[in-house]
């Protein structure tokens, strides 16, 4: 399926910001980061819920695609509803709102000079070559959506396009899998993840303050990716070839009654252990 000419809604262009503004605003933050690489930074958030919402909002606030070529596109078919006050930046004027439409003018209360793009559809199986033609006109993909059944195939088919990042809750949303594929380097995030059912697609359980954790670690991870394959060095570790990390948001963590070596890649956040962080 072509991606149709007015599928993809664009929001007004990007507000150019001079020398002074942009010190002002990014000063802090510069000394850390390479900003013309995340100013120019392209980025496709596949989901707006309380994953892709909080992680679009800090790449924002970052400079994140506030220079052409750099962009940031958001897609979701859902809308805004009372429970997703919880977890995301919408507030109660948005309820009844489309997600990515939503999102798309927040992001640009917050950064006038970014520039966004939104499509309002759902995920399905069908829409893969127009994921594959965003995939190829992207720096990251990120997958967070509720629809595990497309996401091993979608991940897949764009492997060799971009970096993708994706984060899942474990069955019992007592810790969180956040893995990233990069093209040649690392396996497939279909082989890195989807061992199991997912049973926290079909019921969320997890608390707004522990969404909100696992989300800025991803945001966080975006923002090194994006840096690293400008770069071309490796900033994160990653043990067995399989970068996987595991996110621990409740006192229980998920090696009480498992072996780590069931796992190729750990690192663990929050979460008190004293076993190895790589098998």
């Amino acid at each position: 399926m072509p991606l149709r000419r007015h599928a993809l809604r664009w929001t007004n262009r990007g507000r150019f910001m001079n020398a002074d503004e942009s010190q002002s605003r990014y000063g802090r933050i510069g000394i850390l980061l390479d900003l013309a690489v995340l100013h120019a930074s392209r980025v496709t958030i596949l989901g707006q819920g309380s994953m892709g919402n909080p992680v679009a909002v800090q790449l924002v606030r970052h400079g994140v695609g506030v220079e052409a070529p750099g962009r940031i596109r958001l897609v979701d078919g859902d809308v805004v509803n009372p429970r997703n006050n919880v977890g995301t930046h919408f507030t109660e004027s948005d309820f009844g709102e489309n997600k990515a439409r939503a999102a798309a003018f927040m992001l640009k209360e917050i950064n006038s000079s970014a520039i966004l793009s939104f499509w309002e559809h759902h995920l399905v199986a069908d829409d893969l070559p127009v994921v594959m033609k965003m995939a190829s006109e992207s720096d990251l993909l990120c997958h967070f959506y509720d629809d595990f059944s497309v996401f091993p195939r979608l991940a897949e088919a764009c492997y060799d396009r971009c970096i993708q990042v994706s984060a899942m809750f474990g069955p019992r949303c007592d810790y969180a899998e956040v893995a990233f594929s990069i093209p040649g380097i690392t396996p497939p995030l279909s082989r890195t993840l989807g061992k199991r059912k997912r049973q926290s697609i079909q019921q969320p359980q997890a608390l707004g303050t522990e969404t909100s954790l696992v989300a800025n670690f991803v945001a966080s991870l975006c923002l090194r990716l994006l840096l690293g394959n400008a770069r071309g060095s490796e900033l994160l570790p990653c043990y067995a070839n399989a970068p996987l990390y595991l996110v621990g948001i409740r006192n229980t963590w998920v090696f009480e009654k498992r072996a780590p070596d069931e796992i190729l890649s750990v690192y663990c956040v929050g979460a008190p252990t004293d076993q190895p962080q790589g098998s």
